[in-house]
């Protein structure tokens, strides 16, 4: 029906509609479910050659063969229900939301070295779309170009559907021909949808195998964090702390410095070693001083938080914490001062 003045034979059009038992619930229901179950009839179908384009994309026997079904498995069923039911239109709006919400949820534990850190980067990107987030992703090499512009091809059509943009869906997936709101799920379900799932899955898989590797395939990181967490605070308080300070014999006080200090470095890189080893005899020289050379004490202590700030440097560094400085700058997230 056209806009403006109603002709004749669109009003008879209209009458003939509102009198049209097709518009009755009954009917209307009717008519659904006689939908989906053609739908569920293709349902078979569907699969089969996902299953193909599946085998394609993450060959039998491979790591990220075994990543990709994992994900799939635990995280993923919903969309592979609406595939198979023939809902193309709730399956792009679940890939944008399922990688929206998991990119916000894992970025944190990628750039944070501690659960303080995770937190604060988690309120400053929360609020955060999948493309601002994906330009992160960008920056940090687990996701190329062609990944971002897929972001930003999938963002669209998302948007298309969710607030019946026309215009946008046409752009996108048709071919540019000016098509109605009534007429945007029509054209999704034309819309070969596999690529979409394959590559969103290959997205997830990026960014949970640099998890894994970090913190599983690599235990030092969990052994180093463990061990720099526990001992960082008495490093910035030269170990000044009363059962260190209660150890009147030097010997006594180098022993247990000793064994603090050296747990640390079964662990750490050789730079820190090294690093670790003459902050121990300078705050044990420090503590010698402390109250009886107050001239020598104040130019120890100056040494020594030139020397802390060298070994917190390399702790980061250690942990992979600067890798990626571009980006914590982009959050704002600043090492602290000394």
């Amino acid at each position: 029906m056209k806009k403006g003045k109603l002709k004749e034979k669109d009003y008879k059009e209209a009458l003939e509609l509102a009198s049209s038992e097709k518009i009755r619930i009954k009917n209307i229901l009717d008519g659904i479910s006689s939908k989906i179950k053609s739908n569920l009839s293709s349902g078979d179908l569907r699969f089969k050659k996902l299953e193909k384009a599946f085998q394609k994309e993450f060959p039998k026997g491979t790591p990220l063969r075994q990543a990709a079904e994992e994900l799939i498995y635990l995280l993923m069923e919903n969309v592979f229900i609406l595939y198979y039911i023939g809902n193309y239109s709730a399956v792009f709006i679940e890939l944008y939301g399922f990688l929206e919400r998991f990119s916000i949820t894992e970025l944190p534990k990628l750039l944070a070295v501690n659960t303080g850190a995770e937190n604060i980067i988690n309120e400053l990107i929360k609020r955060k779309t999948l493309p601002e987030v994906s330009e992160l992703f960008l920056k940090m090499g687990l996701w190329n170009k062609k990944d971002y512009n897929f972001i930003k091809k999938l963002s669209n059509i998302r948007n298309g559907i969710a607030h019946k943009n026309a215009e946008l869906i046409t752009k996108h997936v048709g071919n540019g021909k000016q098509i109605g709101i009534g007429s945007i799920d029509e054209m999704i379900n034309k819309t070969d949808c596999v690529p979409y799932v394959l590559r969103t899955i290959k997205l997830l898989v990026a960014i949970t195998g640099v998890i894994i590797k970090r913190k599983v395939m690599d235990p030092r990181f969990e052994a180093r964090l463990n061990a720099y967490r526990n001992i960082i605070p008495r490093i910035f308080n030269h170990f000044l702390e009363p059962d260190i300070t209660s150890i009147k014999s030097p010997e006594i006080k180098y022993l247990v410095l000793t064994k603090i200090i050296s747990e640390v470095i079964l662990v750490s890189s050789e730079k820190l070693g090294e690093l670790l080893g003459k902050y121990k005899l300078k705050v044990l020289e420090f503590h010698k001083a402390l109250n009886v050379d107050d001239k020598k004490s104040n130019l120890l202590h100056k040494e020594l938080i030139e020397l802390v700030g060298k070994i917190f440097d390399a702790m980061r560094e250690d942990l992979g914490y600067d890798k990626e400085i571009d980006i914590l700058k982009k959050l704002n997230i600043k090492k602290p001062k000394l």
